[in-house]
């Protein structure tokens, strides 16, 4: 298919190009004109138009986030901050990547009032705002410290279920594995067979010349019925003689010319 929209290869297709280009163009010049419309709040993120919010009027702020891991959408931004944290620990447990992408969203354990924080997306453009202590941070001494505790002596337990955990999904994607290949098995069986029963029709009732082809098709009325004849002439070579290289696609009751054109190439190949 992509090969297709590239370089066309089909006479469909070939005729389609060039009105399919226009209609890009078209669609490419309406999306420019709705970003420059003064009317809607697209233009205030675009420099070009001179926009409020446009990254050329926010030099500190844009400086100060370069290389940030982050997006505007909260939820979106989870699935970054989930993918980050498992590539850079290959080895990690779904569920202290899961806890880390959580604090990481939630900034519990958030240890500098330094860091400046970008709430521009919430308050306008140039706000920005120290960070405040984690929730971790601002608990008791004594409280921070049995957290801590509770943590080290559940650690042999979690790492356990860690483990039982990896394994249960290891066996989980083992039985995908499978179950797939055996789908895939059992579909080359049945395309096997299909194939026996085609080539052994192919030997039985099969124009074996352009001359059968022709005296056939004179004792057929429809086009219908003559698509029909010339599709399983081509099906017998295809699947039963093993010709992928001739295989039609789409034939319709009027591309009967077009069938009688791939057979006889087929025949006389």
């Amino acid at each position: 298919m992509l090969d297709e929209a590239r370089v066309p290869a089909a006479s469909g297709y070939k005729q389609a190009t060039a009105m399919a280009v226009e209609l890009v163009a078209v669609m490419a010049n309406a999306a420019v004109l709705k970003l420059h419309d003064p009317e809607l709040a697209l233009s205030n993120w675009l420099t070009s138009q001179d926009g409020k919010y446009a990254i050329g009027k926010q030099a500190v702020a844009h400086a100060a986030t370069l290389g940030a891991r982050t997006v505007n959408d909260a939820v979106e931004s989870n699935f970054g901050v989930h993918d980050n944290v498992v590539k850079t620990f290959g080895t990690i447990c779904p569920e202290n990547a899961s806890g880390i992408t959580q604090q990481r969203h939630i900034h519990d354990f958030a240890p500098a009032p330094h860091v400046m924080f970008d709430l521009r997306h919430k308050e306008g453009p140039d706000v920005l705002q120290k960070a405040v202590l984690g929730l971790f941070g601002r608990l008791f001494e004594n409280m921070q410290e049995s957290l801590v505790e509770m943590a080290r002596r559940n650690l042999a337990d979690s790492r356990t279920r860690a483990r039982h955990n990896v394994d249960e999904q290891k066996e989980y994607k083992k039985l995908r594995r499978l179950d797939k290949i055996t789908k895939l098995l059992n579909a080359t069986i049945d395309y096997y067979a299909n194939g026996l029963e085609l080539f052994d029709a192919w030997k039985a009732r099969g124009a074996k010349d352009a001359k059968q082809v022709d005296a056939q098709l004179s004792n057929l009325g429809s086009e219908a019925a003559k698509v029909e004849y010339l599709r399983n002439e081509i099906e017998m070579r295809v699947v039963g003689l093993g010709w992928q290289q001739f295989r039609a696609t789409s034939l319709s009751t009027t591309d009967t010319n077009v069938c009688i054109s791939i057979f006889l190439y087929i025949y006389h190949i």
